[in-house]
C-alpha cells in the first residue's frame, strides 16, 4: 500500500465514525475534520507509525490503529487551540 492509501483509509475510518453522531454535530465536525485532514502536519502524524514500522516492526492493522489514534489526538489539541480551550 501506498502512503496515500494508508492516510485515506485512516480518514474513511474518521469519516465512518462521524456518521454515528447526531446530525448537528456531525455537520459541524465534517466540516472541521475535512479541513484538518487537508493539512500536512495531520498527515505526517497519522503516517509516523508506518514509517516507524521497520524500526518498531509491527502488524500493519496495529499502524492504521495508531495513525488513526494520531489522528484524533490532532483534532483534540488543534480544537483546543482553535478555540482557546482551558
Amino acid at each position: 500500500m501506498t502512503e496515500q492509501t494508508h492516510y485515506q483509509a485512516i480518514i474513511a475510518e474518521v469519516d465512518h465514525y462521524l456518521d454515528t453522531l447526531a446530525d448537528p454535530l456531525q455537520a459541524h465536525s465534517r466540516a472541521y475534520v475535512q479541513g484538518l485532514s487537508q493539512g500536512s502536519f495531520t498527515q505526517m502524524m497519522c503516517l509516523l507509525p508506518y514509517w516507524l514500522q521497520e524500526v518498531l516492526p509491527v502488524s500493519a492493522e496495529v499502524c492504521h490503529r495508531l495513525g488513526t489514534a494520531h489522528f484524533y489526538m490532532s483534532w483534540y489539541y488543534h480544537v483546543q487551540d482553535t478555540f482557546d480551550v482551558k
